[in-house]
């Protein structure tokens, strides 16, 4: 009974010790790295008139004879 407690306590701090040598390393790579905000793209009036004037047909949509 003795020898699987020993055995279940090794395994516990081993896989603390790994779980939290893991996080550390991805936390201090991902701190480490510069993320851009993204870029919005300036919509103007004219060119969602345009986008509004003509639709396109529906892809499903057969030709007429």
């Amino acid at each position: 009974m003795r020898r699987g407690l020993v055995h279940v306590l090794a395994w516990l701090l081993a896989t603390g010790a790994a779980v939290a040598l893991s996080w550390w390393g991805v936390h201090t790579v991902m701190a480490g790295t510069a993320y851009d905000p993204p870029r919005a793209v300036p919509i103007t009036a004219a060119e969602a008139a345009a986008a509004h004037a003509s639709p396109s047909p529906p892809a499903t949509s057969r030709p007429s004879p």
